[in-house]
């Protein structure tokens, strides 16, 4: 199966293996809220009115197909606009959720505020880091996964959030593919929408 699943695109896999359907173009998320993108260069990070990283840790060690992900997130915030400037996507234990951190904060410094969500082992990860690494915010989520993501469609529909092309990294992809597909569902791969809401 693995060689299978390495071949397909992620919404095949889930429709043919995990009987898990969804729209190619979007139920919560549609594709063409996508199509905003920024090219190389990245934008400059002094440039955005505000920086900040987003977290959402996981629960277990657990790696496979079920297990989550531990995803973080800079976005940068330009009048309007939001702006997805990187992402990391790795299925690591406590410790690597840790290592993730630190580099992603010793990668973008301007990004000084770093919400963690107060869910799976964000608790943990927040004493640990909190005397360590400045800017540290403890985020308790509100509704459901689906209401979070239904709370900011508007802004993805009126175009007011700029992604990077597709050559920018080998996540970017992956995680459209993620957003689009995202249904609200319980049991559902949906940490890179997780991150953003």
């Amino acid at each position: 199966y693995e060689r299978i699943k390495k071949r397909l695109p992620r919404r095949w896999w889930q429709a043919l293996f995990q009987q898990k359907a969804a729209s190619s173009e979007g139920v919560i998320f549609l594709r063409d809220w996508t199509r905003r993108r920024w090219q190389k260069p990245a934008p400059v990070p002094h440039s955005f009115d505000e920086l900040l990283q987003s977290w959402d840790t996981k629960a277990t060690d657990a790696k496979g197909d079920g297990a989550s992900w531990v995803v973080g997130q800079v976005w940068g915030r330009k009048g309007p606009d939001f702006w997805l400037l990187h992402q990391v996507r790795e299925q690591v234990g406590f410790v690597g959720t840790l290592a993730l951190i630190r580099a992603v904060s010793r990668d973008w410094p301007l990004a000084t505020r770093k919400l963690i969500e107060r869910k799976a082992s964000g608790p943990q990860v927040i004493e640990v880091l909190r005397g360590k690494i400045g800017g540290i915010e403890a985020i308790e989520p509100k509704g459901s996964k689906r209401q979070r993501g239904e709370a900011v469609t508007p802004l993805w529909a009126s175009g007011n959030v700029v992604l990077p092309a597709d050559d920018v990294g080998p996540w970017v992809k992956e995680a459209v593919e993620e957003i689009v597909g995202f249904r609200g569902l319980d049991k559902e791969v949906n940490d890179v929408v997780d991150t953003m809401t």
